[in-house]
């Protein structure tokens, strides 16, 4: 499931705010905070919201990989950066990087609450 704090950062990646992603789908911010939040948004919006921001719904469901800016460097396909990194890009970099650290902490923090859940599940069943 994706948050709406996610979908911000997504957007925000993509060079997209929020309401301009709402607005794309016939929403305002508010009703696309409620129904990410509610995990009521419909799979046609779901689509929508993907096409806008150029993602698979598996990359925005964090599933498959999105492209980064580093792979956007990457202008002929070769292993090396053919572009030079400028400023913006090293910030960009930075700030994926973090939103990258955040995602992982979040997942390992889901893990741990799900082992404890099993293990708290198990603990009942004797």
């Amino acid at each position: 499931m994706i948050t709406y704090k996610k979908l911000t950062d997504l957007a925000s990646v993509q060079g997209i705010t929020i309401e301009e992603l709402a607005q794309s789908i016939s929403m305002s911010r508010q009703g696309l905070n409620r129904a990410v939040t509610n995990g009521t948004l419909p799979a046609r919006k779901i689509e929508k919201l993907c096409e806008k921001m150029g993602l698979s719904p598996n990359q925005l469901f964090g599933i498959e990989p999105i492209a980064t800016v580093a792979n956007m460097l990457i202008g002929d396909g070769n292993t090396g950066i053919s572009q030079s990194v400028t400023t913006t890009s090293v910030r960009e970099l930075e700030r994926e990087n973090e939103y990258l650290k955040q995602r992982l902490s979040d997942k390992d923090s889901l893990i741990e609450t799900q082992k404890q859940l099993i293990a708290s599940l198990k603990q009942n069943k004797k």
